[in-house]
C-alpha cells in the first residue's frame, strides 16, 4: 500500500475532533493502514488495544500526540500548497 496524505489527515483530524472513524472517506483496510503507520511514528497514542478493527476503536481510547498535531499542520500546509 501506498501513503495518501489526503487519508492521514482525516484520519487525524478525525481523532482530534473525536469522531467516529466511520466518519473517514476510505475503505477500513486502508483508514487501519494509515492508522497503524501514524501510531509507529509517534503521531497518535493508542490507550486501549481491546479491538482488532479501526471500525471498533472507541476515539475515547485515541489520543493525537504533539507530534500528531504538528503532522496535521504539515499535511495541511502540503495540501494547500503543492
Amino acid at each position: 500500500m501506498n501513503r495518501d496524505f489526503g487519508l492521514a489527515l482525516e484520519v487525524l483530524v478525525a481523532i482530534e475532533q473525536g469522531v467516529n472513524m466511520y466518519t473517514v472517506n476510505s475503505t477500513p483496510e486502508l483508514i487501519k493502514y494509515h492508522f497503524d503507520m501514524l501510531e509507529h511514528i509517534g503521531c497518535i497514542a493508542v490507550e486501549n488495544r481491546n479491538h482488532t478493527s479501526v471500525r471498533l476503536y472507541n476515539t475515547a481510547s485515541i489520543k493525537l500526540t504533539w507530534a500528531g498535531h504538528d503532522m496535521i499542520d504539515t499535511l495541511r500546509f502540503k495540501l494547500n500548497n503543492p
